[in-house]
């Protein structure tokens, strides 16, 4: 749950009406009595005196909101501070509870600790379809997926998603996914503290400071985070190194987390370095829509190759991991998000050469995401390139050609109603005599998985009909030929 979330159900189980909870801004705290001076000139009230009103009121639930324990060198001195503060508050008002909020974990806290974690694919379906605000149809994998990809797990943006849900489609939330905008959208509700922590960087005259930004900026550009070496020479010969990354994780703008692969042959100890996405909407909705730009194209050239506009990546790094079926999940997520933030960029701009070149690199994606068997990511990308090439008019051939894409890809994950679905209503007019072929083909497998014999033979008919001679043909001549009942006459048309 998010932390509105867990106020709620604490408040409950505390008893706490819910117009007794109150929050008091920690953003600001280095030492007590300064900040005690700035809290007596923002509310005209004195430390004391909210002690005493606090105590008045009864069961009540006071939180210590947006501390920043890495904003000093002195973390633990304010750490134990806060708590002393927050002791005093329930010495003085014994019906009253404290909550400290924080985004790093305290060093030595003397309280319970309750990390409040994004939530994974399952868990985010249990937490949709459950939720006042959700529904059972959140729950399906398909839209579970989705969400997962729209919000990143984080409860609380969970919950404004379902909000969004209830006036948009799903589909509708890839126009307001900030992953995928270009720069300088407007983010609100952004902690005080986090916009200090990365001004401090921005503002900074020290060279190892000014690198940990830019190291911030290329990580914020892959919403699954990279590996620092293979981001070291990101800006060229100026390469990032631990120094940088600690500098983030001590201001808790990064998270370093183990590599999880199925590829026996990685390094096992490998980490990735993920900027959380609240930092990620902050800092991409802060930078200038041409700095965004120069980051995401150096980002695409670290995983397609300079030569990525042409469509040529099969020699990259990410193409020829991508065509392996034990590439690593993080690298597709990037890799997805780069194209599609690319060819949104492209078709805002425009310009025709642009355009060209980012569809080109999304087919050329696509195509390598099948060569290796992730359908489900390939399904996925051409759903977005659709959603997004809608909002744009005369792009009808491309539109054609990743809804056929599209339809392929739903068959092979065992979505075949909505495989059906798209095969049947394809435009044809935009596509080649091989994909006209394959797209029958795969509707004629379609039709056999859900049953329809006769729809399945018909299809097939058509398969053969477009070219006879063709391996495609064959495969619908198999079609036919079990449907037939005499096994001697099946016998002797298999061979």
């Amino acid at each position: 749950m998010g932390f509105d979330g867990f106020v709620a159900s604490i408040r409950d189980k505390l008893h706490v009406p819910y117009d007794a909870v109150f929050s008091i801004d920690f953003s600001t705290f280095r030492e007590r009595e300064s900040f005690f001076d700035t809290l007596h000139t923002r509310i005209n009230a004195t430390f004391s005196q909210i002690c005493e009103a606090i105590s008045e009121i009864g069961p009540s639930i006071l939180i210590f909101d947006d501390v920043d324990l890495a904003a000093s060198h002195q973390a633990r001195e304010i750490e134990a501070d806060i708590e002393k503060l927050a002791s005093a508050v329930t010495d003085y008002a014994g019906q009253a509870h404290c909550i400290i909020r924080s985004r790093r974990q305290p060093k030595s806290p003397r309280y319970r600790v309750i990390e409040l974690r994004v939530l994974d694919e399952a868990d985010l379906a249990v937490y949709a379809s459950e939720s006042e605000i959700g529904g059972s149809r959140y729950g399906k994998p398909d839209a579970a997926s989705l969400l997962l990809r729209h919000t990143d797990g984080v409860p609380t943006r969970i919950d404004d998603a379902l909000r969004d849900l209830e006036v948009v489609s799903l589909r509708d939330l890839l126009a307001a996914n900030p992953d995928f905008v270009t720069a300088g959208e407007v983010v609100v509700g952004t902690p005080p503290a986090l916009i200090t922590s990365v001004h401090e960087l921005q503002k900074s005259q020290e060279r190892s400071e000014q690198r940990a930004y830019e190291l911030l900026l290329a990580l914020s550009a892959l919403p699954q985070g990279e590996q620092l070496g293979r981001l070291a020479r990101f800006l060229g010969v100026h390469p990032f190194g631990p120094v940088h990354a600690r500098a983030l994780l001590e201001r808790s703008l990064i998270d370093a987390v183990g590599l999880s692969t199925v590829d026996a042959s990685a390094d096992n100890t490998g980490k990735a370095l993920i900027v959380p996405r609240p930092v990620r909407d902050y800092v991409r909705a802060s930078m200038d829509p041409a700095a965004a730009a120069s980051t995401d194209r150096k980002a695409l050239d670290l995983y397609f190759g300079r030569d990525w506009a042409s469509g040529s990546i099969s020699s990259s790094s990410t193409g020829k991991r991508v065509r392996a079926a034990l590439c690593d999940g993080y690298e597709i997520q990037n890799a997805s998000t780069l194209v599609l933030r690319n060819a949104r960029r492209s078709l805002d701009g425009g310009e025709a050469t642009e355009i060209e070149a980012s569809i080109r690199l999304a087919t050329a994606f696509v195509e390598a995401l099948m060569h290796g068997s992730h359908y489900r990511a390939a399904s996925g990308l051409c759903e977005d390139m659709v959603q997004l090439l809608q909002n744009y008019s005369g792009h009808d051939k491309e539109l054609a050609v990743f809804n056929y894409e599209f339809a392929r890809n739903l068959r092979m994950i065992g979505r075949i109603e909505e495989a059906i679905e798209i095969f049947e209503s394809l435009n044809e007019d935009h596509l080649s005599k091989l994909q006209k072929q394959q797209a029958a083909l795969g509707l004629a497998l379609s039709y056999e998985s859900r049953g329809d014999e006769m729809a399945a033979a018909t299809s097939a008919q058509r398969v053969i009909a477009i070219d006879q001679h063709s391996n495609l043909a064959l495969q619908a001549r198999v079609i036919i030929t079990n449907q037939m009942v005499d096994e001697f006459k099946r016998e002797v048309e298999l061979k």
